[in-house]
């Protein structure tokens, strides 16, 4: 960062949400120093802690990285909230969201850089692949999370039809300042995907970049991982509430698909997610019978195996989960520098 450059002239920041998890957050921003090599990126940390919680990391860090920018919140925002303020805080000319308990990989700020400066316009927006990894980043269970070859150009209606469900992920999300501040971003708080929507209303009829290669680890694990984990089910009907906003700025049938196609992906009302959500002793009889056994649109095959997975004590599916995690390491690609 030059003595004579501003905020915003830098090209890109990194944005990173963080709430009373010092420890994951001072390997996330360790993550960017190192990926960012000879690049001095600013770092803006939007704190919802409201207290001193991660002060000590944050000071210690300050003090190896003068590029560090806390804001700590006088209110909790809340998980879309302190999303949007994460953004909001940057001043450079690209927003990369960061979970604080993310990594993003050796040189990936470098690659990134590259190429929004190789463009011949500004991307409107950036989607970054990104891996699939274990709670203690030692083995990456899916190398890349969107299926491309190479880097490409999609229209956003193309987009939302296909891959438009893993923005929901804010490590894969490298956003055009100018084109956010344009949206209203206050009328998607409260889905738990207001950056999406955000994202997505700013798109309209225009393009998105595909960036194949992973640049962020993003980990996975039992519902202790996510902090949303809560809340599971509203945070999987948040993205419908999400969709249904945005059928103001783009055609039924696009934001129809673009809901489809996240049920697709995450398996949302699946047998096996309901498996999934019983290891995680979020799915059980109080859930099934509000939420399954009155459903118009199941049939009574599925009622009868939701049922039996509800009845079915939690330690089965842990135990089956527990099996699924150690092929899983047989076949996964152990980690040797998780960037942290």
């Amino acid at each position: 960062m030059g003595s004579n450059a501003t905020m915003e002239q830098i090209l890109l920041g990194v944005c990173i949400p963080t709430y009373k998890r010092p420890q994951q957050l001072r390997n996330a921003i360790r993550s960017i120093i190192r990926a960012a090599g000879s690049y001095q990126v600013p770092i803006f940390l939007a704190d919802d802690s409201t207290d001193d919680t991660n002060a000590t990391v944050v000071n210690e860090l300050r003090n190896e990285y003068p590029f560090v920018f806390w804001h700590r919140n006088e209110t909790n925002l809340g998980i879309d909230g302190n999303i949007l303020n994460a953004v909001n805080l940057c001043t450079c000319k690209y927003a990369w969201l960061l979970g604080e308990d993310d990594r993003i990989i050796p040189g990936a700020i470098e690659r990134v850089i590259t190429v929004l400066t190789q463009q011949t316009s500004a991307p409107e927006f950036v989607f970054s692949n990104y891996s699939y990894v274990d709670e203690d980043f030692t083995m990456v269970i899916r190398e890349s999370m969107v299926s491309v070859s190479e880097d490409r150009v999609v229209p956003i209606k193309e987009f939302m039809q296909g891959d438009a469900w893993a923005v929901g992920f804010i490590g894969g999300c490298i956003i055009n300042r100018a084109k956010w501040q344009a949206v209203d971003q206050a009328k998607y708080i409260g889905t738990y995907f207001a950056h999406v929507g955000t994202i997505l209303e700013s798109l309209c009829n225009s393009e998105v970049l595909i960036l194949a290669t992973p640049s962020v680890y993003n980990r996975v694990g039992g519902a202790s991982v996510f902090t949303w984990s809560g809340d599971t089910y509203g945070v999987y009907k948040g993205w419908d509430a999400m969709i249904e906003r945005l059928r103001s700025t783009f055609p039924d049938d696009i934001c129809t698909a673009c809901a489809d196609s996240f049920r697709r992906s995450t398996g949302y009302g699946t047998l096996r997610f309901l498996a999934a959500r019983r290891a995680d002793n979020i799915f059980n009889m109080q859930v099934y019978n509000a939420t399954i056994r009155h459903a118009q649109d199941k049939d009574l095959r599925y009622k009868i195996a939701a049922l039996a997975i509800a009845l079915t004590p939690r330690c089965t599916f842990e135990l089956a989960r527990k099996r699924l995690n150690v092929k899983r390491r047989q076949i996964g690609r152990e980690i040797t520098d998780p960037g942290g």
